[in-house]
């Protein structure tokens, strides 16, 4: 299946709270992290009953 481009937009502060969240995963991993990991990352904090 192609990929499917989604674009959503969050204030600025948002941003920057899920940006710091990245920096954390980025520390922890010891590599660069994209925005769909830390999202996913954080989704199934969230909801741990959907698995991805």
């Amino acid at each position: 299946m192609p990929a499917t481009w989604k674009q959503i937009v969050v204030r600025e502060d948002t941003y920057q709270l899920f940006q710091r969240y990245r920096g954390k995963l980025f520390m922890e991993k010891g590599r660069k992290v994209t925005e769909d990991e830390t999202l996913r990352e954080l989704l199934a904090h969230v909801l741990p009953e959907i698995k991805t």
